[in-house]
């Protein structure tokens, strides 16, 4: 049998952040002691609904944007405005996009005025993003403006791995709304390469304890 001789550097058990992610995140470099964690299903932490003008936009000038969102199926609810100096090119001179480059057409007539669009439903991989921004140029003094709202359409469980490097080494499964606390103490778990939380669905937020030196 062989024999592997681990040092950890003895010391206080340390709370290190987990920010609100959708997307894998590597907390500190092993090798460390993994004392437990306290976590929680954030998908109501990330905005829901965003807004913006622009004047004289350029081709694909971003007028409003959600980003950093949980990978699903959203509803998005979005409504397209004009103002200033217009031309004929300004009608259907929006479009909503997402993080895989799918386009919804805005109609539109070339008037200032609002017109709330059809609602659409897209899918988005994990730290998504959904885009309204002008198609083609826009008349210069034109102004451009748009709001856009998005309701999941099925609310995803999370599902997280701890790992050390490629390795799983503990899972972590909650409902919507739910938290989960483990405490193992200063003799837990000792990943020796890094600790890292992997998400496979859903969006999570809160702090993973762990035992080294400063």
């Amino acid at each position: 049998m062989t024999s592997v001789d681990v040092e950890v550097a003895a010391g206080r058990v340390k709370a290190i952040p987990l920010p609100v992610t959708a997307v894998d995140v590597t907390l500190i470099n092993g090798p460390v002691v993994l004392a437990g964690w306290s976590v929680r299903e954030a998908s109501g932490d990330i905005p829901g609904d965003a807004g913006g003008s622009v004047t004289s936009p350029a081709a694909l000038a971003v007028i409003a944007t959600l980003t950093g969102l949980a990978g699903g199926t959203y509803r998005v609810r979005w409504t397209v405005s004009l103002a200033g100096t217009l031309a004929a090119g300004d009608a259907n001179n929006f479009e909503l996009t997402d993080t895989s480059g799918n386009v919804v057409q805005s109609v539109n007539l070339a008037v200032a005025g609002n017109y709330p669009q059809p609602d659409a439903v897209i899918t988005v991989p994990p730290n998504g993003t959904i885009t309204i921004e002008a198609l083609a140029i826009g008349t210069v003094a034109s102004v451009y403006s748009a709001e856009l709202s998005i309701e999941p359409t099925i609310t995803d469980e999370v599902v997280a791995e701890i790992r050390d490097g490629n390795n799983v080494i503990a899972c972590i499964g909650l409902g919507t709304g739910g938290a989960d606390t483990e405490y193992f103490g200063p003799f837990g778990l000792i990943p020796l390469n890094q600790i890292t939380v992997h998400l496979v669905s859903g969006t999570l937020v809160g702090a993973v304890f762990a035992l080294y030196d400063d």
